[in-house]
């Protein structure tokens, strides 16, 4: 018998044992998201942040750099960064002397699980959606520029070959429907 029940709650860890009320919470996360720390860091990659942080809060997590007057002046320096974004800063005699924010790639966001948003996505983003290859994603852009931004997923009807089973198996991908 003790046998048995030594195999069970090896095979099926707690789920074998008399059940309890759970002892983890989750709590929901208000601010925060992805951020791609590019060139120029001394520690490139992903890292993932709790707060509304700036470029300047995240440096002061990550890096050790004295900070130009003219970076320090830009409104941009502050605003908040968004769930998605890259970080590249250029650094002069230790000095970050500017900085540059830009989007990670889709294929980065996807696998992050970080919605994507039709239109920012470019030209070498579209590929990363399933049945997408470099034709179709040509005529998306090439709609994109002709006609305006799309707003929505589902404007993105608009572009010849995508029809409402495309945009549907797209939908777990994107922000806005």
């Amino acid at each position: 018998m003790l046998a048995v029940f030594i195999c069970m709650a090896f095979c099926f860890g707690r789920a074998a044992l008399p059940m309890e009320d759970p002892p983890a919470f989750l709590m929901e996360q208000v601010g925060g998201g992805w951020v791609e720390l590019g060139h120029g860091f001394k520690n490139t990659g992903f890292r993932q942040y709790a707060d509304e942080l700036g470029p300047d809060g995240i440096i002061k997590l990550t890096e050790e750099y004295h900070i130009s007057p003219e970076v320090l002046a830009n409104p941009d320096w502050t605003r908040p960064l968004e769930n998605g974004e890259r970080l590249d800063i250029g650094v002069e005699d230790g000095k970050i002397a500017g900085f540059n924010r830009s989007w990670t790639t889709a294929w980065s966001r996807m696998t992050l699980a970080v919605p994507l948003e039709p239109d920012r996505m470019t030209l070498e983003d579209w590929p990363a959606l399933p049945g997408i290859g470099a034709k179709l994603a040509a005529r998306i852009e090439f709609d994109r520029q002709k006609n305006g931004d799309f707003g929505s997923l589902g404007a993105v009807q608009r572009v010849s070959g995508i029809g409402p089973k495309r945009i549907a198996s797209w939908k777990e991908y994107f922000f806005r429907q």
